[in-house]
């Protein structure tokens, strides 16, 4: 059995472990986690998105840092001005293509 405690179902033993199963990982996230932490490791590349309330919140991280791993994110507001500043600051931090409409 696995000491890391990241790995589960590699005991023989239990129940909801099958032969020849590959060990399940979890990431293990908590209040403070960014959403950047969230999407290590994941290629969004040829997704489109549709996000709501960026001009605020949880929002506008979650607008950035999808764009960032190479989504298509589209913000849907009630406030232009707003998204439209966001929209500019992810371009200017995005190091590949333009990613926000």
């Amino acid at each position: 059995m696995s000491t890391d405690p990241a790995v589960i179902n590699t005991d023989s033993a239990s129940p909801s472990a099958k032969p020849n199963e590959e060990p399940v990982y979890h990431r293990k996230y908590g209040s403070r986690t960014s959403a950047l932490e969230v999407l290590k490791d994941i290629d969004l590349t040829g997704k489109t998105i549709l996000i709501t309330g960026t001009t605020s919140g949880i929002g506008i991280e979650t607008a950035r840092s999808l764009a960032l791993h190479g989504a298509h994110v589209v913000m849907a507001n009630r406030n232009i001005v707003q998204s439209e500043q966001l929209r500019d600051n992810i371009y200017k931090k995005s190091t590949s293509q333009k990613n926000a409409t």
